[in-house]
């Protein structure tokens, strides 16, 4: 009767173990398909945009504001616009912490 008892109390420990790891699951699995569904939404303004064609092309985005006049000029990219928020989207959706003052101008929501 005793080891009956024991059986049954494994038995409920060992499915309520399954429950939980199910649940786990399910979970990690929706905050993936979240990130996914993000992703997927920006990639296509990320390859889209020429000012991020332009750095995969060699140009530089150093944050600096630099005149027409400057030598660098023409290597660089500027400091600021629709291409800066675009990265700050995507180092925030891979889970780095980005110092913006407009979050989400992309509108991943």
């Amino acid at each position: 009767r005793e080891l009956k008892k024991l059986k049954d109390q494994e038995h409920e420990q060992l499915m309520e173990a399954a429950r939980l790891e199910s649940e786990r699951r399910e979970k990690e699995q929706a905050e993936f398909d979240k990130l996914k569904q993000k992703y997927e939404k920006l990639y296509p303004k990320l390859v889209e945009n020429e000012a991020l064609k332009a750095i995969l092309d060699g140009k530089v985005l150093s944050g600096e504001f630099l005149k027409p006049t400057d030598p660098a000029f023409e290597l660089e990219v500027a400091p600021h616009g629709r291409h800066v928020q675009l990265l700050a989207d995507l180092m925030a959706l891979l889970g780095l912490e980005i110092a913006t003052d407009h979050d989400g101008a992309a509108e991943l929501e």
